[in-house]
């Protein structure tokens, strides 16, 4: 009797021990399947997201406030830090309904982004990102290595977080399209255009800056007006980069009549050169039966030779001056 109590009471133990043990591995893999936000953000330092087209968006961190994206461009830093908030922030909202988790699955397969975050070039996890819930309040993503997704939100955050995860290199870039020191820059060329004569070369390779004409030759310059422009060149951002779906691409731009050509030439030997062109704007007429061209006096199209955007006069303004301002 006593043995066979002894049998009951080891089966009794055993079978204990194998269900704790299966619901600690349940629950772990459980966290593990929902657990979608990085709480040591501070320590991310590369993201990469990638797209099904395929199309990849690199950051990586190059120090407390600067992101570079794809090894050649400095990132927007606020969309950077858009991104690092939501995913610190992201939590689970609900799981997907049983009547929409064929079709949520089916589209990860087929469009998902994925999102891959590293610590010291470790993954430290794989994200998938889908479509957003039907009521616009959450995002179904889903863990890699999961089996199941979820619909995923920001508490008090209204709204779906789909949006904050692309592959497009120029809205991830900075809108900093000129950032040079004063002290850096060797050379400055202005050419006008419509004004020739206006036109102008600032040679800052000596101890003084010297003013002269597009011909090389020496004009009266201020010395002080003409340090105060050399220091004007850093921070300048444009308004915005030209995308695939804009009404006026790259070619169209090419053939619109030219406003300057600016180049800086710093000392070290780099040299980069904004082209800008005139831009208009199409109005209704007064019949709204038609339209007409009006030019646009606060902006310009322009190019460095590798992107095209829009730039302000707002911005540009201190940075068009001609040669009689330097008296």
């Amino acid at each position: 009797m006593k043995k066979n109590l002894l049998i009951l009471l080891l089966i009794l133990i055993g079978a204990f021990v194998i269900f704790y043990l299966i619901k600690r591995d349940g629950d772990t893999s459980r966290i593990d399947r929902y657990d979608f936000s990085i709480a040591n953000i501070d320590q991310v330092d590369k993201i990469v997201i990638t797209s099904k087209t395929p199309n990849v968006a690199t950051l990586e961190k190059i120090d407390t406030k600067s992101w570079k994206l794809n090894g050649k461009y400095i990132a927007n830093r606020n969309i950077v830090g858009n991104l690092l908030e939501t995913l610190n922030k992201m939590q689970v909202k609900h799981p997907v309904p049983k009547n929409q988790m064929d079709g949520v699955l089916k589209q990860m397969v087929t469009s998902a982004v994925k999102v891959d975050v590293y610590i010291k070039n470790k993954k430290l996890k794989s994200i998938y990102i889908g479509k957003d819930t039907p009521n616009q309040k959450g995002t179904f993503m889903m863990i890699e290595g999961a089996k199941e997704p979820w619909a995923v939100f920001i508490p008090g955050h209204d709204g779906f977080l789909s949006g904050r995860f692309f592959t497009n290199e120029k809205m991830w870039r900075s809108k900093r399209i000129l950032d040079f020191p004063g002290n850096d820059i060797a050379e400055i060329k202005m050419e006008y255009h419509k004004e020739k004569n206006a036109s102008f070369i600032i040679d800052n390779s000596n101890d003084k800056p010297i003013l002269k004409n597009l011909l090389g030759d020496k004009k009266e310059g201020n010395t002080t007006k003409l340090g105060m422009y050399i220091g004007s060149f850093k921070k300048i951002a444009c308004e915005g980069y030209i995308h695939e779906m804009d009404p006026v691409q790259p070619s169209q731009i090419m053939n619109m009549p030219k406003a300057f050509d600016l180049s800086i030439l710093t000392k070290d030997g780099t040299k980069k050169t904004i082209t800008a062109f005139e831009k208009s704007n199409l109005k209704k007429t007064d019949d709204g039966r038609g339209f007409y061209q009006v030019d646009d006096r606060e902006r310009f199209y322009a190019t460095d030779g590798e992107s095209y955007f829009i730039i302000q006069l707002y911005v540009f303004d201190k940075l068009l001056k001609k040669v009689g301002d330097f008296k």
